[in-house]
């Protein structure tokens, strides 16, 4: 008669056990350090089925040894998945927003900013560093809460006084041409003496 030839599956109860405490130990959202909606689903497909093997008395060593495989797979898969979110960008406009809040100056004069603006930037300012400090932030928040930023930058770059002094200077160019040439006397054609 021919030998049983038994089927080791102590890889496979093993692996299973990590699989099952990865699942029970993670979280679905959209936050940093979750899982992305639907992803646990997929790992309890790949658990129940290494299970079902596991369970099942007419399997071949070669069918465990695939399932811890397809396992191992599905848990690497799953890990991948978790949610980084980068707020590098949104840091970055931040420190230079305020570096430009900082170095500005209102008032009236040429390459100052209008009287209040000072105020409204601060406050984008203000409502970025919330969403960068929020450890639940979406990494869409993060996007928008950027872009947002980028605009009151700009928005309050492009207020900045900016006196166009050409005309000014063309016409005191001209007079000091007329002055120059101008003769003071009592002739015909000249210019009252101390005009």
């Amino acid at each position: 008669k021919g030998k049983v030839i038994g089927v080791d599956k102590t890889a496979l109860v093993t692996e299973i056990g990590t699989a099952q405490s990865l699942y029970n130990n993670s979280t679905e959202g959209l936050t940093n350090g979750l899982f992305p909606i639907g992803s646990k689903a997929i790992l309890k497909t790949a658990i129940d089925s290494a299970s079902t093997i596991n369970t099942s008395s007419i399997v071949s060593q070669a069918q465990v040894d695939q399932a811890v495989k397809d396992l191992k797979a599905a848990e690497l898969a799953f890990s991948a998945k978790a949610i980084v979110i980068n707020k590098t960008a949104l840091a970055s406009t931040i420190s230079s927003a305020q570096s430009t809040y900082t170095g500005a100056t209102e008032g009236t004069s040429n390459g100052q900013y209008p009287v209040g603006s000072k105020a409204t930037l601060q406050k984008a300012i203000i409502a970025a560093s919330t969403v960068n400090a929020n450890a639940n932030a979406t990494q869409g928040l993060v996007d928008s809460a950027n872009t947002t930023l980028q605009k009151a930058l700009a928005s309050f770059k492009a207020s900045v006084i900016s006196i166009d002094q050409s005309k000014l200077i063309a016409a005191i160019a001209a007079a000091q041409v007329l002055h120059d040439a101008a003769i003071e006397g009592v002739g015909n054609g000249q210019y009252p003496v101390g005009s």
